[in-house]
């Protein structure tokens, strides 16, 4: 299995230094948010008062066979 150690601490990097950062002071965390067609979707940053809801992706766009991604991909679009 492959160690994911590094893209889980950019990813909580982003979401804890750059995200407040670059939106002036706003804070963000993990949160799930419900869904307009039902259940929920842990969202990897949330913004306190819930304007601004995102996904920090890490993932490569290419598989290891060279092949590009496209599930990872669509899971973004």
């Amino acid at each position: 299995m492959a160690d994911t150690s590094a893209q889980k601490r950019a990813e909580l990097w982003i979401v804890r230094h750059f995200l407040p950062q670059r939106f002036k002071g706003i804070g963000f965390k993990e949160e799930k948010v419900p869904l307009v067609w039902g259940g929920k979707f842990a969202f990897d940053a949330v913004s306190d008062d819930k304007s601004i809801i995102g996904l920090v992706s890490t993932s490569a766009a290419k598989t290891s066979g060279g092949k590009q991604a496209t599930a990872k991909i669509q899971k973004l679009t």
